[in-house]
């Protein structure tokens, strides 16, 4: 996995989305999913998803929440199909090296709000014990561009809710 699409003719894309599906709403939970795309001037550029094993996510001390896991048979079976299949997904601390090569040209990680993803998945990173892909100073919230803009770009019909790249 590169960010080599995030190369575009006018230059570099250098913010990315992403999100992240979970097992828990706490530091420390399951993270299920990572969806992330590169952004800019000229549209979307480089994707990354990818679906982690929750076993070897428990092997490496992370939890699963029973209320999560309750919450999640609610949801749809276009968001729980999401999760993926058995054979789709990989190790924890693969899945967090391959994104950290993602995030190479990154400047700027942008998230609805990094209280929750960015939290997430920085212990997700302390578990494997490898370092963070961002700096503290590179979070960006979309949360807060959305209140001030009270512009709210809804889902398109293709979208699944809850699935991490979708997001």
């Amino acid at each position: 996995v590169s960010a080599e699409g995030a190369r575009t003719e006018a230059g570099v894309m250098h913010d990315v989305m992403l999100d992240i599906e979970t097992l828990g709403v706490s530091p420390g939970s399951a993270i299920v999913s990572i969806g992330a795309v590169y952004f800019g001037d000229d549209g979307c550029g480089a994707v990354f998803y990818r679906v982690i094993d929750v076993l070897d996510s428990l092997l490496h001390g992370l939890r699963v929440d029973e209320n999560t896991v309750a919450w999640w048979r609610q949801q749809t079976p276009a968001a729980r199909a999401a999760l993926g299949a058995n054979d789709a997904r990989r190790g924890l601390g693969d899945v967090l090296a391959d994104f950290g090569q993602f995030l190479a040209l990154a400047e700027r990680v942008w998230s609805k709000g990094p209280d929750f993803d960015l939290v997430l998945l920085q212990a997700a990173y302390g578990a494997v014990k490898m370092p963070l892909p961002w700096k503290y100073r590179d979070a960006r919230d979309v949360r807060t561009i959305l209140g001030l803009s009270r512009a709210w770009v809804g889902a398109t019909t293709r979208a699944t809710h809850h699935h991490a790249l979708h997001d």
